[in-house]
């Protein structure tokens, strides 16, 4: 039975950072809009960044399909295998996959408006089977 746990604007790093320190062998992310923002280390998105780039120093293996080559650029940089793919329909999915039982979805991007100001709601699943399909249909992307 899946473990369901909603995540309501301000919860989503709460809730996802330890899930990402956490992780042991694999995380996958398919965003629709990442940022950075050097200038502002404290910030609770730059928090998330620099701890999916730490799992990734680690040995975590990290692969993200993003919108923006500049920001695949940064994760490049940074160990962890990023690309830009060119679809004939508009990449607007918000997902991250942990192992082989968490999956986190909803509408936040990983910006800092969506993380402190929008209006925004998502949920973490902790359930294999569901991780199962959405590694899927990141694998059908990816390649």
């Amino acid at each position: 039975m899946s473990n369901i746990t909603p995540l309501i604007g301000k919860q989503y790093p709460q809730k996802v950072i330890p899930l990402i320190e956490n992780a042991r062998w694999e995380i996958l992310i398919v965003i629709y809009d990442w940022r950075w923002y050097p200038d502002d280390p404290g910030a609770t998105i730059q928090l998330f960044n620099q701890k999916i780039i730490w799992k990734a120093q680690r040995g975590v293996k990290v692969r993200a399909i993003l919108n923006n080559i500049d920001n695949a650029r940064i994760l490049n940089e940074n160990n962890i295998d990023a690309r830009v793919k060119n679809f004939k329909k508009l990449l607007h999915t918000k997902l991250l996959l942990i192992d082989e039982n968490i999956s986190v979805l909803g509408s936040h991007n990983f910006t800092k408006n969506a993380f402190e100001r929008n209006l925004e709601c998502s949920v973490i699943i902790d359930d294999e089977e569901v991780n199962k399909i959405y590694r899927e249909y990141f694998e059908n992307i990816w390649v």
